[in-house]
This record gives structure tokens, sequence and C-alpha cells, in this order.
């Protein structure tokens, strides 16, 4: 992989941590975890996600929530706070999903088994704008619509 952008770094260490923690609360080593993940994972690989070395694709991160016995959505819960007026934790996709776009990821069906998992709780912010040619790409190749919430001020004509 290339260098990382700044958010793909952030992304990358916030993975990292959280696969650590996941790891450890099981009590297995690096090895451990490398040889329960489906497909089988080298030591060393582990040790760089964890370290935010490198920014695992989301095939990767679903076999090692898999192995981990848990949701591929834990990877990405914002440790800050929700907004004010949100009853809902909030889920911070934006880097993601631009991370996803900087990598030239065709990953359409792998993001919707992320929002799918955590997408019951989770307030989604919509990003501030939005590529309409690349929704309408993504749409042709899923054959599935994501709704984004309307803002609650639209008037009827």
């Amino acid at each position: 992989m290339g260098v990382m952008t700044q958010d793909e770094q952030r992304l990358a260490c916030e993975i990292g941590l959280i696969l650590q923690r996941l790891r450890r609360d099981k009590g297995w080593t690096q090895k451990t975890l490398a040889q329960r993940v489906a497909g089988g994972v080298n030591t060393t690989y582990i040790g760089k996600i964890e370290r935010g070395d490198q920014l695992p694709s989301l095939k990767i991160l679903l076999r090692l929530s898999q192995a981990l016995e848990v949701s591929v959505g834990d990877f990405f819960y914002s440790p800050m706070a929700p907004p004010e007026d949100a009853t809902s934790p909030v889920l911070h996709l934006e880097p993601l999903l631009q991370a996803l776009r900087n990598r030239g990821i065709d990953g359409v069906a792998l993001v919707r088994a992320v929002l799918d998992a955590v997408g019951q709780h989770v307030l989604v912010a919509p990003p501030r704008r939005v590529d309409q040619d690349a929704a309408a790409q993504a749409v042709r190749a899923d054959g599935r619509v994501i709704p984004l919430p309307m803002s609650q001020h639209r008037s009827e004509d």
C-alpha cells in the first residue's frame, strides 16, 4: 500500500486499537487470531493493523470480526460523544467512505454489510456533498438504493 492520507492514518490507528482490545479481551495472541481467521492471515499483518501501519480491507475486517465473534461494525464506532440532539450512538462513516474512494475499492456490498450490521441503532450522518455520478454507478452495480434522511423542514409544494 502507498502512503496513507491523514484520514486513512487516523482510521487505521482507530481500527488497530479496537482490534487489539478485542483480541486481548479474548485472551488471544496475535498468532492465535491469525490462525482463527478464515482464509488465513499472517501474524505480521495482524501486528501492522494493530499498530496502525496497515489499513485493512473490508473483506479482511469481515474475516477478523467473524474470528473474534463480533460485528464488523464494532470496528467503526466512534468514541466521540453523540450530538446533543441524537438519541443513538453516532457512526462516523465519512473517513471510511473517503478511504474507499481514495483506494478505488468497489465494495458497495461490503459497505452495505457494515451498514446493515450497525444500522438499527446508529445515526448515519450524510456527507456534506454527494457525488451524484458515483451514487448512480453504485446503485447500478448493486441494484439497491441506500436512502439518506431528508430534512424535516422540507415544504410540500
